[in-house]
């Protein structure tokens, strides 16, 4: 065979086999595993991991947890709208069933790998041939992201604006000082105030948030009584010109008082002062108003003898009645212009005038006059 047919024979054999490779999924070198790295022992297991973008990442990275190597990247695929990461990893590593996945860096210009994360409630394990699902799944932010963010800051930001700022503010403080001083100071006792009563707020938002729970507990009973009271907001409500004309009388009658009290102030005035003396004389009297109204119980009999009065069925009644007209006149008239009238009559009321002495029965006598013949 001719050296030019050698050539074209090789040059179609490295087609077929290059069409060959490219029909199974070829992407490169890093598509076989290396030897000796991570995850490749004996007992090595995998893990799949659901990520919404790999970055910069490649198959044979590496993965890591705790910035020590563990596992390497197998196959970096397609599932759906993310990507689907196939990692393996060394038969002594153990984390949680729901331990988080991020891409990360290993400098600012370094090569893409993936850490394993635990949370900080780790639950289970996670096993052999499990998936990490999308929402645990995310990755740090590439030298790419960082840089164009500083760029927009510098650029689009506001850090030109801080000469200006700086500018504006010595301009608003200038002359400023005492005023802006002082204000520091009350802002500092406020927060000073604020702190030391910090336990009182905070015991003030917990009852309010006990507050809050047993309304929320009683919320059926909260609206049943917001439905009950509906109709009486729709009957206020119905009434409502009717209140606000009573409200409107009532303003004028307190006008017409206050014209009226007004008016009459030196007439009022006047009455309380002569009322005064008779109301201090009731003051001073007070305590003996009580005392002297039990003589009222010694009519007909005296208090401390009234449980003698009755003895058996019958009562004792022992009186004495003074009915001269010295006593009688004493006793009514005294204080008014008929005063001593009585009293200068002499004897007792009623009294028939004086007999002439007799003889006879003193009982019987009176009762028959001497007759005008007799002797």
């Amino acid at each position: 065979m001719t050296g030019r047919a050698r050539t074209v024979l090789a040059l179609a054999s490295g087609l077929a086999a290059t069409t060959l490779l490219s029909s199974c999924g070829w992407t490169g070198p890093n598509q076989f595993a290396l030897p000796g790295a991570a995850g490749g022992g004996d007992g090595a297991w995998e893990v799949q991991i659901e990520l919404p973008d790999v970055t910069t990442l490649t198959e044979n990275a590496r993965v890591r947890v705790g910035d020590v190597n563990v596992g390497t990247v197998r196959r970096i695929e397609v599932d759906g709208d993310h990507a689907l990461l196939t990692i393996s990893l060394d038969e002594q590593v153990r984390l949680p069933a729901n331990a988080t996945a991020k891409i990360g860096s290993t400098s600012l210009l370094g090569s893409a790998h993936v850490e394993l994360l635990a949370p900080p409630e780790p639950t289970g394990e996670l096993r052999d041939g499990d998936r990490i699902p999308l929402d645990r799944g995310g990755a740090y932010p590439t030298t790419e992201q960082t840089l164009s963010t500083l760029s927009f800051l510098l650029n689009g930001g506001g850090i030109g604006k801080l000469e200006e700022i700086n500018r504006e503010v010595t301009l608003a403080l200038s002359g400023r000082a005492d005023v802006v001083r002082n204000l520091l100071t009350n802002v500092e006792d406020f927060t000073t105030r604020l702190n030391a009563q910090r336990d009182d707020l905070i015991r003030a938002l917990e009852g309010i948030d006990r507050f809050a729970q047993i309304v929320a507990d009683d919320r059926q009973v909260v609206e049943n009584g917001v439905a009950a009271l509906a109709p009486a907001l729709s009957t206020l409500n119905e009434q409502r010109d009717d209140l606000a004309a009573a409200l409107l009388a009532i303003g004028d009658f307190a006008d017409a008082a206050n014209q009226v009290i007004t008016g009459s102030r030196a007439e009022l005035d006047a009455n309380l002062r002569a009322l005064e003396p008779t109301l201090r004389g009731l003051a001073d009297a007070g305590p003996a108003l009580p005392s002297s109204l039990s003589f009222l119980g010694t009519i007909p009999f005296p208090l401390n003898t009234y449980r003698n009065a009755m003895q058996g069925d019958f009562a004792n009644l022992f009186l004495n009645l003074d009915l001269t007209t010295a006593r009688m006149d004493r006793a009514l008239l005294t204080g008014t212009p008929a005063a001593g009238q009585l009293a200068s009559l002499g004897g007792l009321i009623g009294q028939l005038p004086p007999l002439p002495p007799t003889s006879g029965n003193p009982l019987i006598t009176p009762l028959n006059p001497p007759s005008r013949g007799g002797n």
